[in-house]
């Protein structure tokens, strides 16, 4: 409790610093390392995705009275509200298509992954807007529906996330879509929160950007810093002191240090964050606020244990696949998709060998390729860092086994 205390004083003196003040460090990482990082993002992503899916958006004021402690536990027990549609039926939705279905949580971040492979890391919002047009056309929401629809009426990005031009600025779609730029920049924390902010602005604005940006700093930092209260304080630099998610931040640090039961801190983000200058309808159970911070509670009361972090994240409710989908990725990078537990990473797929049959099946994003292994997801991210990693100044080696490595300046 005390560690946790001091730590969220010593966070409020040390985010003023500049990033530019930080001292650069170098660490090295090889090919396979970095493949087996990014397959821990995308898998746990989708894992964390399909786990809150049965409960999203059921549970508001209050959260789920149980522990999710894993998929489908309670279904059969009449004890749980699931959703009834095919939210709750992800088991046989992968068994059914032989593959993981894409979905928000998700395929934005496909769809940015064909647009760099195409446009390059520099890409401009004038490349990324038709391409916004072509292949997002349903299956999206709120602040991501509004700017597209601008687009297809003349606006050009970064005016269709503005506040005064988009009315759901504050929801989480920015935070969800925007992970891949951590695993573009593994170790290079302020270019990740950078590509996040690019990608963000297209649908918002003020901490729903700060949300993404805290995410991605803290998913290119977990290439090589495991402590989740460290990434917590590397997610802080990104994030404006005088900001309400700032301040957010510190209070779940130190409501979590104060509370050892998570359901306590639940409640106090709930009372004093959730979205009391708004309409209760969708776009307040969807907001940035109260559901980021559930998803920081989450990290700090499972302290990097991947099923109690979705867990805590699905069972606080709100837009409940979001939270769990980030975290679950985030944990993936840290540990790598070797570290994922065997029955939560395979507890979609019967029989096959591989997670979600290795297969991303894309049913959302017209004119983007219907069925795509996943290891290829991977291997293409991974030349698309190994582009940033040597853009930014670092060396390569091959070893005598013919593996690639590494050595990165980073930048925490």
């Amino acid at each position: 409790m005390r560690t946790r205390i001091l730590y969220c004083i010593i966070s409020l003196l040390l985010v003023g610093s500049a990033v530019e003040a930080q001292s650069p460090d170098t660490k090295e990482i090889t090919r396979n390392e970095l493949e087996n990082k990014i397959a821990g993002y995308w898998l746990g992503q989708l894992t964390g995705d399909y786990f809150g899916f049965p409960f999203e958006l059921l549970y508001i004021e209050d959260p789920v009275p149980v522990d999710v402690d894993k998929f489908y536990t309670q279904r059969n027990k009449g004890k749980l509200r699931i959703n009834k549609d095919w939210r709750g039926n992800m088991d046989h939705q992968v068994r059914n298509r032989r593959g993981a279905p894409s979905d928000d949580d998700h395929d934005l971040e496909f769809l940015t992954l064909y647009a760099v492979d195409k446009y390059g890391l520099d890409i401009t919002y004038e490349e990324i807007a038709p391409m916004l047009d072509k292949h997002v056309k349903r299956m999206v929401w709120v602040s991501t529906e509004h700017a597209v629809k601008a687009i297809r009426k003349g606006a050009m990005p970064p005016s269709t996330g503005a506040k005064e031009n988009n009315p759901y600025w504050h929801d989480l779609m920015a935070s969800i879509s925007t992970e891949i730029w951590g695993s573009f920049y593994p170790g290079m924390t302020q270019e990740a929160a950078d590509g996040a902010e690019w990608f963000g602005r297209i649908s918002n604005d003020d901490y729903a950007i700060y949300l993404a940006k805290f995410y991605a700093a803290m998913y290119s930092a977990a290439f090589f810093e495991s402590d989740h209260e460290e990434l917590i304080r590397i997610g802080l630099k990104q994030v404006p002191k005088d900001n309400v998610l700032y301040q957010g931040i510190c209070d779940v640090q130190r409501w979590s240090a104060e509370n050892p039961d998570w359901r306590d801190t639940r409640k106090l983000i709930y009372d004093k964050y959730y979205s009391k200058d708004k309409p209760k309808d969708l776009s307040s159970i969807v907001d940035a606020l109260p559901n980021g911070l559930m998803g920081i509670m989450a990290l700090l009361y499972a302290e990097g244990d991947f099923k109690k972090t979705l867990s805590i994240s699905t069972s606080a409710g709100l837009d409940s696949d979001n939270q769990p989908a980030t975290l679950g990725g985030l944990i993936g990078v840290i540990g790598g998709a070797d570290s994922l537990p065997e029955d939560y990473k395979m507890v979609f797929t019967d029989g096959a060998k591989s997670p979600f049959y290795d297969t991303y099946v894309n049913h959302t994003r017209e004119g983007l390729p219907e069925r795509t292994k996943i290891s290829d997801i991977v291997s293409r991210i991974a030349d698309i860092a190994e582009k940033a990693i040597l853009a930014n100044g670092a060396k390569k080696r091959i070893k005598p086994n013919g593996e690639a490595v590494y050595t990165i300046k980073t930048e925490f």
